[in-house]
């Protein structure tokens, strides 16, 4: 697995930014970093149905595959 993100936010931190992570659970039992692409809800009105999460299957950086 690439180190794309670690690098970007070590470059990012000078002002004071990162990129948005969140921690997953994987089918083997193990916590992993996924980086989540963001979503919104499209419906409106009382019965907005909230929106699903998506994870990026390969890295935006060098394209490499994310292992799940």
């Amino acid at each position: 697995m690439c180190d794309c993100i670690k690098k970007a936010n070590k470059a990012l931190a000078e002002r004071d930014t990162a990129i948005d992570t969140v921690t997953a659970l994987t089918p083997a039992g193990k916590f992993r970093e996924r980086l989540c692409v963001p979503t919104r809800s499209t419906k409106t009105g009382k019965r907005k149905t909230p929106a699903l999460k998506v994870f990026a299957a390969f890295c935006p950086l060098c394209g490499e595959a994310i292992p799940s």
